[in-house]
């Protein structure tokens, strides 16, 4: 599924790390194509196709979970063979034999999705089989090339009564001139010239090792010498006739095989569109078989998707953390639509942030979340991602001037389909004008209907969200005996700065400290 506009700028998946959650995702795929389809997921701004590769992938888990198997293992990409076929070129038997095979693996993994479907109690055709039925018919054409062609590819006798006779023809003969080269080695008067009693061949034609010092003696053709120079080779004149016409049916047999290749490629080009369909279809089962088995070992699940633009997270778990991740409630778009987020660092809020921006792209590129129930995404057509170090030494561009650009170019396509998420707000510059900048953005994205979950240690933004109707005050929660993040997040409380308390954790020196919280005031501090 392709995105169907650019509402999801690389910028913004790369932000994201859309890209690390694709790579985990393929590794589950069991073919190449599987693996390139999942790894060309993008989000798409059609909610209702999100939603339908959505009940796609809780089709296969449940096809998973009732014991089904969806392996297509050994399937490769022959689109290119495909395409040579098609304009007259002549495929290899291993290239036609991958092409059954592929066909074949297909062909049963859809044959065990309807057989566990007809077990059901639903007569209703599932997102999965109703793919499955999609298959285009090429079994006379996969039945032909099995028969005509070994597991390796090499062309059998069976392929024709051509070659089947022609190669009688060759064992008959090949056992001929055998027998007469050994009657050689086996006559006391020619065996005394050998250096081996032995038949062997050189350049196709069969021969016997002569001594050097007999080589004028034995009649017969040179073909080859021993590295030596001790031995040459010779074809006995006995057997010159006999291997002549070997090399006649060697000939015979490459221009029946050639005509069968020939012949096999005319019939996979004219299928070409019905194999291109069924590729089409395998590279989908794979990747829903892989998003399918992801969910599973992730414990994710569909979220349900809504028009409405709004974010409803429940319990839910980036997928990318290497620790435990602590589960995250959140819920933007409903009670308000922009969430002011403070708090001392280290306490999780970019992980929030990710976390945010991550489940809207994965929901709307038709990939479960790790998520419990009554988790909600809604609609937006646009999504903005302001986070991380952004400074450019390429564009000679400082951290605030790049941070800058970023918020300029999300506002100038934010609407009210846009969700905005921002990373230390303002941050880079003198505090009081980047406090300022901070709260004039937030306030020209809820002008045009925007939703926002901004991060910030500016105290100015939180008494705005505080006064304002519709923004709301958030904190990542710390332990307040340890000083150690939760990773929890309360909203409706703004986050408080932990500096003088860690100053005193670390043996900070009281008098400065206290000095400190002087200058600070107790205004502040409220």
């Amino acid at each position: 599924m392709n995105a169907t506009g650019a509402a999801f700028d690389d910028a913004a998946l790369a932000a994201l790390e859309f890209d690390a959650v694709l790579a985990q995702i393929a590794a589950r795929a069991t073919s190449e194509p599987g693996r390139l389809s999942v790894l060309a997921l993008a989000p798409t701004t059609d909610i209702a196709a999100a939603s339908a590769e959505l009940s796609l992938v809780d089709d296969t888990i449940a096809f998973f979970r009732s014991g089904g198997d969806l392996s297509l293992g050994g399937v490769v990409d022959m689109s290119a063979a495909l395409a040579r076929a098609e304009v007259g070129g002549a495929l290899s038997g291993v290239e036609l034999r991958r092409i059954a095979d592929n066909e074949t693996a297909l062909v049963n993994a859809c044959r065990a999705i309807a057989g566990m479907k007809r077990q059901g109690t639903s007569n209703q055709w599932s997102p999965l089989l109703a793919l499955a039925l999609t298959l285009a018919p090429t079994g006379t054409l996969v039945s032909r090339l099995t028969s005509a062609l070994d597991e390796d590819g090499s062309v059998a006798d069976r392929a024709s009564p051509a070659l089947a006779k022609i190669r009688r023809q060759q064992r008959a003969l090949h056992d001929e001139v055998r027998d007469r080269c050994q009657s050689i080695t086996r006559n006391p008067d020619t065996a005394k010239m050998l250096s081996e009693p032995i038949v062997t061949i050189r350049r196709g034609r069969y021969v016997v090792p002569v001594r050097v010092e007999f080589a004028s003696q034995f009649a017969g053709v040179v073909h080859d010498q021993s590295a030596s120079g001790a031995t040459v080779f010779i074809e006995p004149m006995a057997a010159v006739e006999a291997n002549n016409r070997l090399r006649g049916l060697e000939t015979a047999e490459e221009r029946e095989i050639a005509r069968i290749l020939a012949e096999l490629t005319a019939l996979t080009a004219a299928q070409a569109d019905a194999l291109g369909t069924n590729a089409i279809v395998s590279a989908r089962l794979d990747c829903a078989g892989a998003r399918a088995r992801w969910a599973i070992a992730a414990e994710a699940g569909s979220p349900s998707l809504s028009e409405q633009r709004i974010v409803r997270i429940v319990r839910g778990r980036h997928p990318l953390l290497r620790r435990v991740a602590v589960p995250l409630d959140i819920d933007v778009g409903e009670a308000f639509d922009a969430l002011i987020i403070s708090g001392p660092n280290m306490g999780g809020k970019t992980v929030m942030l990710k976390t945010v921006g991550l489940f809207c792209v994965m929901a709307y590129a038709g990939i479960p979340l790790p998520a419990a129930a009554g988790t909600i995404i809604g609609a937006f057509d646009h999504i903005a991602c302001v986070i991380g170090d952004e400074q450019s030494i390429a564009e000679n561009l400082s951290s605030f001037s790049a941070h800058l650009r970023a918020l300029s170019a999300a506002q100038a396509r934010a609407g009210a389909g846009s969700l905005i998420l921002v990373d230390e707000i303002g941050s880079g510059t003198e505090p009081g004008a980047g406090a300022a900048l901070a709260q004039a953005f937030i306030e020209a994205m809820l002008a045009v209907g925007a939703r926002a979950i901004v991060t910030t240690h500016y105290t100015q933004l939180k008494i705005f969200a505080a006064d304002r109707d519709r923004v709301a005050n958030a904190s990542m929660l710390f332990d307040p005996a340890t000083n150690e993040p939760t990773y929890l997040l309360l909203v409706g409380v703004p986050g408080r700065s932990l500096a003088f308390a860690l100053a005193r954790a670390i043996g900070f020196d009281p008098p400065t400290i206290e000095r400190a919280e002087e200058l600070l005031g107790a205004e502040a501090m409220d």
